[in-house]
């Protein structure tokens, strides 16, 4: 976020006619270390804005920024080859595109969570070199993914399969007979009904089978 001190016209007439860039002498503020998730992620960026003199993507998660940069290989206290980054630019750039005109700038999250997701589903190496229609065609496909960050913000991508935990057994777990068990174990089952079969016709047809 940038606050303006002095040039406040400028600076509206400029957004006005959507510059895109302002030229302006810019003093950071940072926040003191502390456990809240936002000035976690302000560190980060911090970090990553070292390597990469790039203030356009953001996050929401804590963790993300460390992720993308060993995605595309920024290492971290290391200034990130000018190559690198315009790859890094314009692959950012072309994929918001893309995004924003399905009407991606709805979501609730940054763009750049979405953009997170798309290169773990791609890979950088495809997303980078990804042209204008290729990149449509594969926002497109992966729409779904992006909705679910909005409906589920805290489902997270499991990429190590050693890692997931084993689902957590509901009451049909105890009732029914597991696979690789006792296959010829006889399981009874008992039907409830509302009404009885002789006032139900519902209930006469399920008798019946």
């Amino acid at each position: 976020k940038f606050y303006v001190l002095e040039g406040n016209k400028r600076v509206s007439v400029l957004k006005y006619f959507k510059a895109v860039t302002v030229n302006a002498q810019v003093i950071r503020k940072i926040p003191k270390k502390s456990d809240d998730p936002d000035v976690k992620i302000y560190y980060e960026f911090m970090d990553f804005y070292k390597a990469t003199k790039l203030n356009d993507i953001y996050f929401s998660k804590e963790g993300s920024f460390t992720t993308l940069m060993d995605l595309v290989g920024i290492e971290p206290g290391k200034v990130m080859d000018e190559d690198a980054k315009k790859d890094l630019v314009s692959s950012y750039l072309n994929f918001r595109t893309a995004y924003e005109s399905r009407g991606g700038d709805r979501f609730d999250f940054p763009v750049g969570d979405a953009y997170l997701r798309f290169i773990h589903i791609h890979g950088y190496d495809n997303v980078k070199h990804m042209t204008s229609d290729e990149m449509d065609k594969n926002v497109a496909k992966t729409w779904e993914e992006f909705e679910l960050i909005s409906d589920n913000s805290g489902v997270e991508l499991k990429m190590d399969p050693a890692k997931i935990e084993p689902a957590k057994k509901n009451i049909l777990s105890y009732l029914l007979p597991i696979s690789g068990g006792d296959s010829n174990k006889k399981l009874k089952v008992g039907f409830i009904y509302e009404k009885t079969p002789q006032t139900s016709e519902w209930g006469y047809a399920h008798e019946l089978g």
